[in-house]
């Protein structure tokens, strides 16, 4: 079964976005870890290199994206695939949020917005991502 770790980082404490998502992937035959709001990146680091999940899902509702740029570099450092994280929220605040989107596509991170992506798709989306990927994903344990 696939496994699932979502999400929120640094100062965000948006639950509702978490919650939906949970129920639409346990719905979906996933198995999913939510860690819930305001997750130290330490934390779930930590929670990666424990379970190994198929993808990472993070949340952003207030824009805050140093916690998930720290996040995806130390994701990197443990040689979790960065093509298996996903982004989603509210990343477009004022005009340095198409500059932010743009970045973190740049790195391999799909950027997911209420523009391309209803709730009801993102099993679609985790399940094209997980058959594109390597399900035999080894990181490097700190």
């Amino acid at each position: 079964m696939s496994q699932i770790l979502i999400g929120t980082v640094g100062s965000d404490v948006h639950s509702v976005a978490n919650n939906l998502l949970e129920n639409e992937l346990l719905s979906s035959g996933f198995k999913v870890i939510n860690l819930g709001v305001s997750v130290p990146v330490d934390e779930l680091i930590s929670k990666v290199s424990q379970v190994n999940p198929n993808l990472v899902l993070i949340g952003s509702m207030n824009g805050d994206l140093q916690p998930v740029m720290d996040l995806i570099r130390e994701l990197s450092l443990l040689n979790f695939p960065i093509n298996n994280i996903i982004v989603g929220g509210n990343l477009k605040l004022g005009s340095e949020g198409i500059a932010i989107t743009e970045i973190l596509r740049a790195q391999g991170v799909m950027v997911l917005d209420e523009i391309n992506l209803k709730f009801s798709k993102i099993s679609e989306v985790c399940n094209n991502k997980i058959s594109a990927s390597d399900h035999k994903i080894k990181i490097n344990k700190k």
